[in-house]
């Protein structure tokens, strides 16, 4: 079934409301993966990917993130456009799509470099096989949680509303 209220959402965790005085103006980014990857001047992929959502509270949710070389580069943007009052890089949530080094490369160096550096609320992916492979990965994000979103499933992180529509 499609689940249509925020008191739906399939998860153990509450939906946290949005500031009554926004610090941000929420914007959907598109990181820009580097392509060669492994640096020999070739294009390894061109259909890399990762989104940041930026929330009216400061926060942010990713989907995905590109190759391990772009874990630098997104901590900047997240640095550089961090408007939260206490100073934190706050990831509400990090969602990978699947398991190929182009989407998954990214989170697993951000967590060997960053990962002390943010707050990570939850990590998430409908694969059996990323959510065994993050465990060291989960572990440089103290207090990170895991959520598995279903199909029809909505969730919900500050004023952002997320639609599951497939989750393979």
């Amino acid at each position: 079934s499609i689940l249509t209220a925020s008191t739906d959402v399939a998860t153990p965790y509450p939906n946290v409301p949005a500031p009554d005085a926004p610090v941000a103006t929420p914007v959907m980014a598109l990181t820009c993966p580097n392509y060669d990857a492994n640096g020999d001047g070739e294009y390894d992929h061109n259909n890399a990917m990762g989104i940041v959502f930026t929330l009216s509270d400061g926060s942010y949710v990713i989907v995905d993130g590109g190759y391990g070389v772009d874990a630098a580069p997104l901590y900047q943007y997240l640095t550089e456009n961090n408007k939260r009052a206490d100073g934190t890089v706050y990831i509400r949530a990090w969602f990978i799509s699947h398991s190929d080094g182009d989407h998954i490369g990214c989170i697993r160096r951000f967590a060997a470099d960053y990962g002390t550096k943010v707050r990570l609320e939850f990590f998430g992916s409908q694969f059996t096989t990323v959510l065994e492979s993050m465990e060291e990965v989960k572990k440089n994000f103290v207090g990170c949680k895991q959520l598995t979103p279903l199909t029809g499933q909505k969730m919900f992180f500050a004023d952002m509303e997320m639609d599951f529509i497939y989750t393979g």
